[in-house]
C-alpha cells in the first residue's frame, strides 16, 4: 500500500512540473508570436494555468492550514482578476490603435461603425 504522504508528494510534484511546463510554453509563445493580441492571449492563458498548477501543487504539500488558506485565496484572486486585467490591456491597446492586421475579423470596429452610422 502506498503511503499517503508519498502519494501527495507525487501529485504535488506532477502539478509543479505542469506549472513549469506552462511557464515554458508562455516563454516560447512570447518569442514566437508577433502581435500584441497574440502575446496577450498566450500570457493570460498559459500563465494562469501555470500559476494555478503550482498553487494547487503547493496546496497538496502545504505545511500548515494557514499556508493552505493563503494558496487558496491566491488562486481565487488570480482567477477573478487575470481575465479582467487582460481585457483591460487589450481594450487599451485597441484604443491606442495597436496593429490589428493579424486579426481575421475585427468585431469591435464593426460595432463602432454601426454605432457611428446610427448617430
Amino acid at each position: 500500500m502506498i503511503d499517503p504522504e508519498f502519494g501527495r508528494s507525487i501529485v504535488a510534484s506532477a502539478l509543479l512540473l505542469t506549472g513549469a511546463a506552462f511557464f515554458l510554453i508562455t516563454a516560447f509563445g512570447m518569442f514566437r508570436f508577433r502581435l500584441m493580441y497574440d502575446r496577450l492571449h498566450v500570457a493570460t492563458k498559459c500563465l494562469t494555468g501555470g500559476v494555478l498548477s503550482i498553487l494547487v501543487g503547493y496546496m497538496f504539500i502545504a505545511p500548515t492550514p494557514y499556508a493552505l488558506a493563503k494558496a487558496l485565496l491566491g488562486s481565487l484572486f488570480l482567477l477573478m482578476t487575470n481575465a479582467v486585467a487582460s481585457h483591460a490591456l487589450a481594450r487599451a491597446a485597441y484604443r491606442q490603435q495597436c496593429d490589428t492586421t493579424g486579426l481575421s475579423v475585427d468585431h469591435l470596429a464593426e460595432d463602432l461603425n454601426r454605432v457611428q452610422e446610427v448617430e
